[in-house]
């Protein structure tokens, strides 16, 4: 009998291993940035124009770096927009706290956008450069799956799930996807598995299931062995869904 955390291991893999060619990676910096910002009772539409405008303050003072927005498609749904900028080294925030642009930027917003916020939040990731496979596309839709895992387990989560992955390639199943561990937060360690679509059909999954391909190449008591390997280390999962907020981007 498969148990539940093994199911949503499997629906999170699901997404993680269709049949999809994969483009080599660049060699960038691996820490992301977030933001969450969230408007004030009564003032979205405020908070929403404000952001679009100092938005294409940034794009038209040369920015140094780009910022992808977001809205969440499931759960909290109180008009929270998320704000991420990847690929960053430590040196590349030296670099961006110590240039002219930042204070300029920081007065704008201050001045323009601050006064509508009614919470804010930020945090730092850092993508496993060993556990990605991100070709470019025009990505829209994004599921994200956290997996909290139990104090002092995370190498080995890592390992289990690298073997799976392992075989994934094996089979020639994998498509854009990528883990990358959070580095603040009031659980650590947490790992988060991101699956990125074109559209909301792009997340419909094969007929063949990636347990089933796995289950095919090792066979059924080994690939349970596998997905328990994975799971004994985890503590809880979550998710949601995030659609890419085009309207702040200038699109």
């Amino acid at each position: 009998m498969i148990r539940l955390g093994k199911v949503r291991l499997l629906m999170a893999l699901a997404l993680a291993f269709v049949f999809q060619p994969v483009l080599a990676q660049e060699e960038t910096g691996t820490i992301a940035r977030s933001w969450a910002m969230t408007p004030k009772a009564g003032e979205a539409a405020a908070f929403n124009d404000a952001l679009k405008a100092h938005a294409a303050w940034r794009r038209d003072n040369n920015d140094p770096w780009k910022w992808t927005f977001w809205r969440a498609a499931s759960g909290n749904m109180d008009g929270t927009v998320f704000i991420r900028s990847t690929n960053h080294t430590y040196a590349d925030f030296d670099a961006y706290n110590q240039g002219e642009f930042r204070d300029k930027a920081l007065a704008d917003w201050n001045a323009n956008v601050a006064p509508h916020v009614g919470k804010a939040w930020s945090g730092l990731s850092r993508l496993d450069s060993e556990m990605v496979d991100w070709p470019e596309g025009d990505y829209k839709v994004v599921r994200v799956t956290r997996f909290h895992l139990k104090p002092g387990h995370g190498s080995a989560f890592r390992a289990a799930v690298q073997k799976v992955r392992g075989k994934m390639k094996e089979a020639g199943r994998q498509s854009t996807s990528a883990w990358t561990w959070l580095m603040t937060g009031d659980h650590l360690p947490t790992i988060m598995l991101i699956t990125a679509r074109n559209n909301w059909a792009g997340l419909d999954t094969p007929e063949k299931s990636a347990r089933e391909t796995l289950a095919e190449m090792v066979g059924e008591l080994e690939a349970n062995t596998m997905m328990d390997n994975a799971m004994q280390h985890v503590e809880r999962i979550s998710g949601d869904m995030y659609v890419r907020a085009d309207e702040f981007s200038g699109k």
